[in-house]
């Protein structure tokens, strides 16, 4: 069962992997492994992280005998999570990256014209469904909008969304970038039972694999990592006709989103005409629910949930500058800690 895969998740923290692979020096000046976001080396410079709180933390001391990274430091750590010797085609192109597989860990490496490596910590936090459980398992099956900035939990909202539902329907999940269940050929167990398809392994756009995946594969939820274009809405809505769930993230507000020509559909109908002071809604909405991701300081877990429940009137208000009720969750202390399933609730205006 999902329940079983889940159980098979390392328990210590996932950073801890990608810290062994660098020199014993620099280990040994880093910040504790849960607090890492991403390391950083850039050839001729210092090695240093990034946080979760936002900081950067150098991995050498100062007046330490060598004091930036050397070309043979990034090969070793390389070679050493990859578990392949260092190859001149892997740096061939300006700019790759790839996943470290049996993980939800990312390598990137841009090569012109230094060569730099950064690698960011893939963590699962099956904790974050609890914020939205009463509407992923309500009676209405709403498509959800999963909106905020980068780094501040829509994927991990989305992985944990998609191992929930897998309990009970058959979940496709459309991993734009391996995020959601990493990049090896067998898809991380933190997605549970849900199907994934890598946008790119085919060589379909995602418009078209979201197409396929309703045509042929029988899914009855499908979890998108990023919405990028009108074809991918155009692709959203046509499942949406089919009697397909949708979930979905975009790295955005709900502000960008309601103000751009490309994705303003998902909330204001794929034929929506705004006269003077009216908006005409030829179409009801793309997706159902927006849940936007906010932080305020501390980034090891989000601050706070902004879910709107009725998406056109939320779009047509900001378009016309005038305000609109929104709920507001937040976790509780217990539930950051993995320990509980609560949060506090509080509508205001948006």
């Amino acid at each position: 069962t999902a329940a079983a895969a889940a159980a098979k998740l390392p328990s210590e923290d996932a950073a801890q992997e990608l810290l062994n692979a660098l020199p014993s020096d620099w280990r040994a000046h880093c910040c504790p492994a849960e607090t890492v976001r991403t390391i950083v080396l850039d050839v001729g410079r210092p090695p240093y992280v990034w946080t979760t709180a936002g900081q950067r933390v150098l991995l050498l001391e100062t007046g330490a005998e060598r004091v930036v990274v050397e070309e043979e430091d990034v090969r070793i750590v390389y070679a050493r999570l990859l578990k392949v010797p260092w190859r001149s085609e892997a740096s061939a192109s300006a700019s790759a990256y790839q996943g470290l597989d049996g993980t939800l860990h990312q390598l990137s490496i841009i090569s012109s014209p230094e060569l730099c490596l950064s690698l960011r910590v893939g963590r699962d936090n099956p904790g974050l469904s609890d914020l939205v459980r009463d509407i992923i398992h309500g009676p209405q099956r709403s498509s959800l909008l999963v909106l905020g900035k980068q780094g501040v939990g829509k994927t991990a909202l989305l992985r944990a969304v998609s191992r929930e539902l897998a309990e009970r329907e058959n979940v496709w999940v459309v991993d734009t970038h391996g995020h959601i269940a990493g990049s090896g050929k067998v898809p991380h167990p933190a997605i549970g039972l849900a199907r994934r398809v890598r946008v790119g392994a085919s060589g379909l756009s995602q418009a078209q694999i979201l197409l396929d995946i309703a045509h042929h594969h029988d899914a009855t939820v499908v979890v998108i990592d990023e919405l990028w274009s009108a074809d991918d809405v155009g692709a959203v809505y046509a499942l949406k006709k089919r009697g397909v769930r949708v979930i979905a993230g975009a790295a955005a507000s709900l502000v960008d989103v309601a103000c751009d020509p490309g994705l303003q559909s998902l909330l204001l109908g794929l034929q929506w005409q705004q006269q003077q002071n009216t908006s005409n809604l030829l179409h009801l909405p793309v997706l159902d629910v927006a849940i936007e991701i906010r932080h305020s300081h501390a980034h090891t877990f989000p601050s706070y949930f902004t879910v709107v429940r009725d998406v056109a009137k939320a779009a047509s208000c900001i378009l016309h500058r005038e305000p609109f009720v929104v709920e507001r969750r937040f976790p509780t202390l217990e539930m950051s800690n993995g320990m509980s399933a609560c949060f506090d609730l509080e509508k205001s205006r948006f």
